[in-house]
């Protein structure tokens, strides 16, 4: 079949994406310059639109800052902001909304520029009989600079008004023996005795940020400074700056004890582990994922790194255990955005980068490796001797072996097809990447809904040449309020398409660097250059990216849930939420017929797979927030119930006379048809709950407990209980503290206990597994067959036979994880200068493990047992400063170091002969009785 040649050679390259791109952002630009210019003054060219009704005034200020560039200052004890109004804007200034708001009440607002300052109005009714007096002065910060918008309130009045734009204020009619309180957002408030004076200037200090974020743990939510166990909290917008698909890739060297490994392939998957992870041998040690409180354990390539508003990673059993026996490795939590009452916003953003290599190996060329060959061997006495170099060389007379030349000849293969070359294989398989991004996100809020679509195209093409990676996920998040907004019934659903080159880059880069350069990329007759006589049989690299990049896999996903939360009573909650994750990949492989030297395959091959994974949870949940005086008190209890069921199939043939992909389908095969398939599924119920405590906001406690029930388990192992505690003291708030060091903004002790679980065996691990096979006599492998057909058909019901292919276990348990963890937090100079240290300690007993077996038992003697301790310690210390400067720039500096050692323990009998040495004597470079060391890893 005839291929068309394409009139344009750079249809196909990144460098139109490029121009395309380029030309896209230059009219956006322009568009946003025209605006920019056009804009004389912003409070007068703004316009708002919106109708709100019965909505509290805070309510509309925020509706009016989100939705421009307008921010309000104000007392709340001044300004009466639960006053329920209605409202409609069309196309109206900031200052006919204000108007219509506060008609006929006692504020008065002031407007300069973007900042708009609500006072209120003084009156006779409203001002102190007492003798007058006049107050004035000014307030700035610790670097000297003034502070607008200071709330400046006579104490047990509402007699007070706000500063200007530099800082100064005036109050009149003031007491003179009363006390004035400064306040304003993000500083501490100060209270000064009037006692007569007529001037008063004070400095405000920054108020400790931070400790007041609330973040998500598990079914619950929690302020970050009554945090007990260890929850490394991500700062969301800054890994929204790296230029990748994949959200999880950004986190690399942001969180201590937190370690991130890729391979740099365009889609690739980001390997994990949490402090090193739980288990060993073929166990999973990758975390578990919960996104909007739906479970899963991989595809988060797949999520839309914009549509991210918080991540949390619950590193400690303490923090972790809720999630019971699939917390072994750690857990992450993914919160998505939504969108905002009284808000209607159009985003868009965009982005390109272009990677290339920043260091290549420096490898030996043609006359070097040479070179090196003939040294090699005078070096060791003997004469130097090659199938391809021929070397020139004398000794002088002090018998030094000297080299005169080296001579290639015309050809270096028998059939005269290869002319020797000087091939740079890292420059022939590579090329510049290029990654595009565009994100269009659509949101809209009123009193009784919110709602929120996204949709976002991502393009990568990889530094190794055709691989790539293209992705289109699409985003809806809603919710809608019913009776006064006790019920909250919403979804959150994504869908997404990836389709990625499958091109074996670890095959590619390894050919890179052993291949020989005096091989030549191509033939004299315009075929494959390959191994000659005389090297070792490695392949073209570049041959394996041609003849592989017309293979690809798409995979397909639908992620999501929907939930309903009732407001029983006051500060009781009941949350029914239902999710699925449903997952299908389709891919086919398309292998060529090649000559490569003397590499030879006549094999024209095709394999087409498809499977399909979904999986479904249910969880119900009460919670009971109560507070009363010093005391905070906060419950969960729930259930969950968790199934997955899993499917695949494959068919494959040879002998296709058109290597094509438009020809190489299933039913142009003619030679060995071959089909298989197979299908599993899992379940998973569970009990828990959780309470916090709070005292006096000093004292702190968490007490988990959670019972897994789990289908991979015998009736007499099937449920684990997976206890865990912690508990906290904010130092920092103690009075006698705070006197003797009041540098520290905070100072925290933490610690912890507790246990978690693992269940990632084989879903028939508990049964013995039997399989009847025709026998295929094969010329190499082992033939497992059970049965011949005499007639040659190999097909039909088979008459008699079976083989045993697993050994059950009905008396596997659990896979337990102790971890117990230390930690302080602390900051100084109101969290400008802040940190935390970590001491974590973690054994697991009764690893799950599926150890190699003695060939004397024949076959089928596969068998999962409970099998190794394995201890886990480290530490991690995390250091960072933040500041504001006068001139509005910021600066923000955060490190962390970290430190793990693991190390097997124990190893029961039964598995001592998957190991290598002789246990009984020591005699091993990997194992001695008592301690085996996998890992021992330090992170900066």
């Amino acid at each position: 079949m005839k291929k068309k040649k394409n009139p344009w050679p750079l249809a196909n390259t990144g460098l139109l994406k490029m121009i395309k791109m380029m030309r896209f952002t230059i009219f956006i630009v322009l568009v946003s310059l025209t605006q920019t210019f056009a804009v004389n003054s912003y409070s007068q060219q703004t316009k708002l639109n919106f109708d709100l009704r019965n909505t509290r005034v805070e309510d509309v200020i925020d509706q009016i800052e989100r939705n421009s560039e307008f921010f309000f200052l104000y007392n709340r004890n001044l300004i009466d902001v639960d006053r329920k109004v209605d409202i409609k804007a069309e196309n109206e200034s900031v200052r006919e909304v204000l108007e219509k708001m506060f008609q006929g009440t006692d504020v008065s607002f002031t407007i300069k520029d973007r900042q708009i300052m609500l006072a209120k109005i003084q009156t006779e009714g409203n001002q102190p009989n007492v003798q007058q007096a006049s107050v004035t002065g000014r307030v700035t910060d610790t670097a000297g600079l003034p502070l607008p918008g200071v709330t400046v309130l006579v104490k047990g009045t509402t007699t007070g008004t706000i500063t200007d734009g530099d800082g100064r204020y005036s109050l009149s009619n003031v007491p003179p023996n009363t006390i004035l309180v400064f306040s304003f957002v993000g500083m501490q408030s100060s209270e000064v005795e009037v006692a007569g004076q007529g001037t008063i200037n004070i400095t405000m200090k920054e108020e400790s940020i931070g400790l007041e974020q609330v973040i998500v743990t598990g079914y619950q939510t929690q302020r970050r400074a009554d945090l007990t166990g260890a929850v490394g909290v991500v700062e969301v917008d800054k890994i929204k700056e790296m230029p990748t698909g994949n959200a999880i890739k950004a986190l690399q060297g942001r969180l201590a004890g937190v370690y991130i490994t890729t391979d740099g392939n365009p889609g690739s998957f980001a390997t994990v582990r949490i402090r090193g992870g739980s288990t060993m041998g073929s166990g999973n040690n990758n975390p578990l994922y919960i996104i909007d409180g739906v479970p899963t354990t991989g595809g988060i390539e797949q999520l839309n790194p914009n549509d991210i508003e918080s991540m949390q990673v619950l590193k400690d059993a303490s923090s972790a255990s809720i999630y019971g026996s699939r917390a072994n490795n750690g857990v992450i939590l993914i919160t998505t955005k939504k969108g905002q009452q009284g808000v209607s916003k159009v985003e868009f953003s965009s982005y390109a980068t272009i990677q290339h290599y920043a260091n290549k190996l420096d490898v030996l060329n043609t006359y070097d490796r040479g070179l090196v060959n003939w040294q090699a061997a005078i070096n060791d006495g003997n004469t130097p001797t090659s199938a391809i170099y021929t070397y020139d060389w004398h000794r002088d007379e002090s018998g030094k072996a000297i080299l005169d030349r080296i001579l290639l000849p015309e050809f270096i293969d028998p059939a005269q097809t290869m002319r020797p070359a000087d091939t740079k294989w890292y420059d022939e398989v590579s090329q510049q990447s290029l990654i595009q991004s565009y994100n269009l996100t659509f949101s809209n809020g009123n009193e009784k809904s919110n709602t929120l679509f996204s949709l976002n195209y991502y393009d990568h093409d990889g530094i190794i040449k055709e691989t790539n990676s293209n992705k289109i996920t699409a985003r809806i998040n809603s919710d809608y309020r019913f009776l006064d907004g006790k019920l909250k019934v919403g979804e959150n659903l994504t869908i997404s398409r990836v389709k990625n080159a499958e091109i074996p880059v670890g095959d590619v880069m390894y050919l890179a660097l052993v291949q020989q350069p005096v091989v030549p990329v191509y033939s004299v007759d315009g075929g494959w250059g390959g191994p000659a006589p005389g090297m070792t049989d490695r392949h073209n690299p570049v041959r394996l990216i041609e003849q592989n990049k017309q293979n690809e896999s798409r995979t397909a996903r639908v992620f999501g849930n929907m939930y309903a939360d009732l407001e029983i009573i006051k500060g009781l909650n009941y949350r029914s939420n239902f999710g699925i994750d449903y997952t299908q990949n389709y891919y086919r492989k398309m292998d060529y017929s090649y000559e490569s030297g003397f590499l030879i395959s006549d094999i024209s091959r095709v394999t087409t797979s498809q499977w399909h994974n979904i999986a479904w949870t249910w969880s119900n949940t009460l919670n009971y927030k109560f507070e009363k005086g010093k005391h905070n008190i906060d419950i969960v209890v729930g259930t969950e119930a968790i199934k997955a069921e899993y499917e695949s199939f494959y068919g494959s043939r040879e002998g296709y006379v058109i290597e094509d992909p438009e020809y190489m389908f299933l039913d142009s095969g003619t030679e060995k048809i071959l089909n298989g398939g197979s299908g599993a599924g899992n379940s998973l119920f569970s009990y828990f709950g959780k309470v916090n405590y709070v005292f006096d906001q000093k004292y702190l406690a968490s007490v988990t407990v959670r019972r897994d029930g789990s289908s991979r388990f015998g009736k007499d192992n099937l449920y684990g209980t997976f206890p865990a505690f912690s508990v906290g003291w904010r130092l920092s708030e103690e009075d006698f503290f705070k006197e003797a060091l009041p540098q520290f903004s905070n100072l925290k002790f933490r610690a912890g206990w507790g246990i978690t679980g693992n269940q990632e065996i084989s879903n028939e691990a508990i049964y013995s597994i039997y399989r009847s096979d025709y026998g295929i006599d094969p010329t190499w492998d082992f033939d497992s067959g059970t049965a011949y057909d005499i007639t040659g058909a190999d097909s039909g019901p088979l008459p008699s036979g079976f083989r045993k292919i697993r050994e059950g276990n009905t008396g596997l348990k659990w896979e337990e994880a102790t971890q117990t963890n230390l930690g302080i937090d602390f900051g100084l100079m109101h969290q400008k200068l802040y940190g935390s240290f970590d001491y974590f300690f973690k054994e697991t007993k009764d690893i799950l493990i599926e150890p190699p077996y003695l060939a004397v038992k024949g076959g089928g003697g596969n068998q999962w047992v409970n099998g190794a301790t394995l201890e886990n310690k480290g530490w991690e210390f995390v250091l960072g400063y933040n500041t504001k400067l006068g001139n509005g720039l910021e600066i923000d500096l955060t490190g962390n170091i970290s430190s793990y050692k693991r190390e097997v323990t124990f190893l029961p009998n039964e598995v001592l002969t998957g190991y290598p040495g002789d246990p009984s004597t020591g005699k091993s470079g990997a194992f001695r009785p008592g301690s085996l060391r996998l890992y021992s890893r330090r992170y900066f």
